[in-house]
């Protein structure tokens, strides 16, 4: 059954388990103005907003899903005809789709084998470069990802984002990712948890999670917006329900979605402070001194004040709308599902593997991001 929370409760939840504008080019896409009726009639008439098309946005609760709140908060849904009901995923998304419960949401590479392999999911546009981290503890000696192997490293799940983005970094630098023990640990806090306890001694995750280790003494040995080749790609899409799609309406809903995504993409480069307050504020992630003062950070005088949020937001390229990027992006993608060895069926000879990619990318990807 579809859960769906309030903002307000999330914050409420958040906290307790971390123990734990948009342009005038863009809002253009969403309203339009006719020309006067003739040349006696010098005022403009504003056309009627389009009939509202129901959609439901889910989110993990990552400070990189920034544009879903923005979106909410700043009315750009609303303003795109889009009546739209924030869906807080507590499990996975294979039950919520196949149900029609559950119809856009940020996907990761993760995803990618996942709709190799059947999942009914499309990638609409970008959303935006970086938010994957990966940190190690200070007392396990590790300074890089070649030192990973024979180690413990937790994840969020099996074969998720940072399990995939360490796999594949691992490869490139020539070490062996089978030889790492991985252990789901679940969730941020819990696996901050495992961390600074000693029961692994590295992890991935998508933010906050790896920023506030790092904050706490962690030694950072991944960071997908700058490291190289992964630095410059997007790794979170807009993820629509290929069910969803399917319907009559569909492509006018992929449209709107992708419009307020871009508005709330435009508001957070221009203003990552402001935006940041938003998504505290309104509750979809729990506050950057909520986290701290909970895992014991002190900050190095008094008068700092700290906001990880701001300055996760700050480092992101958010690019919705860039079809050329999200094209080159979906296609790097999965070549670093293949280096991370997700996916076991690719060709070794490279023409059968251009040939093979090619075919994925289509399966994956459904373009409804208009152009910039």
């Amino acid at each position: 059954m579809k859960e769906a929370i309030s903002r307000r409760k999330f914050l409420q939840v958040s906290a307790g388990v971390v123990a734990t504008a948009a342009t005038a080019s863009l809002v253009s896409g969403c309203t339009q103005t006719e020309p006067p009726i003739n040349n006696n009639t010098p005022t403009t008439t504003t056309t009627t907003a389009p009939a509202s098309l129901p959609a439901v946005i889910g989110y993990w609760g990552g400070t990189c899903e920034a544009p879903i709140y923005v979106a909410f908060e700043k009315g750009y849904f609303k303003e795109c005809g889009v009546d739209a009901e924030p869906l807080l995923i507590t499990a996975g998304t294979a039950e919520p789709l196949a149900n029609g419960e559950l119809d856009f949401f940020e996907a990761t590479p993760n995803f990618f084998p996942m709709i190799k392999n059947g999942t009914p999911v499309k990638l609409i546009d970008n959303v935006h470069t970086g938010c994957i981290q990966g940190v190690a503890s200070a007392s396990s000696g590790i300074t890089s990802v070649k030192d990973l192997e024979g180690k413990t490293v937790g994840t969020f799940a099996a074969q998720d984002m940072g399990q995939i983005f360490l796999s594949s970094a691992m490869t490139k630098a020539g070490a062996d990712p089978s030889k790492v023990n991985w252990v789901v640990n679940g969730g941020g806090p819990a696996t901050l948890s495992a961390l600074f306890s000693g029961s692994i001694d590295a992890f991935a995750h998508f933010d906050p999670y790896p920023e506030v280790a790092n904050l706490l003494g962690a030694t950072k040995i991944f960071n997908n917006a700058k490291d190289a080749p992964f630095a410059g790609y997007t790794c979170c899409f807009l993820a629509m329900n290929q069910l969803t799609l399917d319907k009559a309406n569909g492509p006018e809903l992929a449209s709107r979605v992708a419009k307020a995504f871009q508005m709330a993409d435009e508001f957070i480069m221009a203003n990552p402070g402001e935006a940041a307050k938003i998504i505290q504020e309104g509750g979809y992630v729990a506050s950057s001194a909520t986290i701290l003062e909970n895992f014991g950070f002190v900050a190095p005088s008094e008068s700092e004040t700290i906001d990880i949020h701001e300055r996760l937001l700050s480092s992101y390229y958010f690019g919705g709308g860039d079809r050329e990027a999200y094209e080159k992006s979906i296609r790097a993608n999965w070549d670093i599902c293949n280096d991370a060895g997700a996916l076991d069926d690719a060709p070794t000879d490279p023409a059968a593997y251009e040939t093979y990619v090619e075919n994925l990318v289509t399966l994956a990807g459904a373009w409804y991001g208009g152009s910039k």
